[in-house]
């Protein structure tokens, strides 16, 4: 690395001293930034974080419903192969849990894999643990479960973040994630 890169990542913990003999010794401690895809950040750098607002959460929201829908297309296209393209009517069970799996795999996925879904990357934002780490499956499928819930009880899950002074969502509180705008820091 470049001197001049390391400039400002750089602490001076113990100074050469000429009494001890080792005047040729200079410790330094180095911190460099998290990298966005890491698959645990530290709590500090957790915390420098602001939680995500409600419009940038609904917009993040609206981008992978366009995704979704497109991937429900794609799905049921590849599902009409199967069926020698023979309509597949609507209350299907199987065709509904087909979806339902398809969606899963997408959120879950996502945010097990870097903690975004695309329209997370596009608004800055990231879901991790209270602790920093990437969530695990169960942790993924409990958020999806938790907010999809939220959903269906007329969204207050959703609005808590109005509230809430952290201005974490009930499903996010309920399993223990955060989600963090990446554009802004605390000072």
């Amino acid at each position: 690395m470049q001197p001049h890169l390391l400039a400002g990542m750089a602490e001076l913990v113990d100074a050469p001293d000429s009494k001890s003999g080792d005047g040729d010794i200079v410790r330094v401690r180095f911190s460099f930034p998290a990298p966005l895809i890491s698959k645990q950040w530290p709590m500090t750098t957790i915390l420098l974080y602001p939680s995500a607002s409600l419009i940038r959460r609904l917009c993040a929201i609206l981008y992978d419903t366009l995704l979704l829908i497109a991937l429900a297309m794609v799905g049921t296209f590849i599902l009409l192969l199967f069926t020698q393209g023979h309509a597949i009517t609507p209350h299907n069970l199987h065709y509904q849990l087909y979806l339902c799996c398809l969606i899963a795999t997408f959120f879950v996925g996502f945010w097990t894999r870097g903690g975004q879904t695309v329209g997370m990357l596009a608004w800055q934002l990231k879901v991790v643990t209270l602790s920093g780490q990437a969530l695990s499956i169960k942790q993924a499928l409990v958020r999806l479960f938790l907010a999809i819930l939220c959903l269906l009880l007329g969204g207050i899950g959703w609005i808590w973040v109005l509230w809430d002074p952290e201005k974490q969502t009930l499903y996010d509180r309920l399993s223990k994630t955060r989600l963090i705008s990446l554009n802004s820091r605390k000072h």
